[in-house]
């Protein structure tokens, strides 16, 4: 399609010409695939421009790439994902970094503090309105505490950082999952385009 070769030939020069946001959105289009001819290394070295001017949405999709691998192209590498996230969080407070570093913690790196730092996470990204983080929230609490509801709900009531609107959603949604022996949860992974 010639308007696509133009709108990526513009968006090219755009980004060579250090438009960060340009940056980003050409690595978008690279590690996607859908418009232009997928390139991952393409991509990540346009999503590595774009982090130098700290925009923590290429800082987390950098840090997707690394936590899931991509296509057995490039590897994957948790600590390097998790340093993208951190990344992310330090400079803008990104909630989706939040959510998928917290679901880095609670999946796929288990030692002594990692489920706290994951309900940490986990709170702070469910404070700014992501919806799937309370539901992973909801999984980190009932792994932590058991499936006690009493004990739930004053682990949650007494837990400071969580302020009465949020601790009420919690112990509905644990509720509504019913303590359940299974903890089932499906993986949502924000890409931002």
């Amino acid at each position: 399609n010639h308007n696509m070769n133009m709108a990526e030939y513009y968006l090219y020069l755009s980004a060579q010409n250090g438009n960060f946001k340009a940056n980003f959105l050409y690595g978008f289009l690279k590690h996607d695939g859908a418009y232009i001819k997928q390139d991952i290394h393409e991509a990540i070295k346009y999503y590595k421009d774009a982090s130098n001017y700290k925009y923590e949405y290429a800082k987390n999709n950098l840090g997707i790439i690394f936590k899931n691998g991509f296509n057995n192209v490039i590897e994957k590498n948790l600590g390097l994902a998790i340093e993208y996230f951190q990344e992310g969080i330090r400079k803008k407070k990104n909630k989706i970094c939040m959510y998928n570093l917290a679901h880095i913690y609670f999946y796929d790196e288990p030692y002594d503090n990692s489920l706290d730092l994951s309900i940490n996470f986990l709170i702070q990204s469910s404070l700014q309105c992501l919806p799937y983080a309370i539901d992973l929230l909801c999984l980190a609490i009932i792994k932590k505490y058991g499936f006690d509801i009493v004990r739930i709900k004053n682990e949650i009531k007494n837990n400071h950082e969580i302020p009465d609107f949020l601790a009420l959603s919690l112990i509905f949604n644990i509720e509504i999952i019913g303590l359940s022996n299974e903890l089932i949860y499906d993986e949502i992974y924000g890409l931002y385009h």
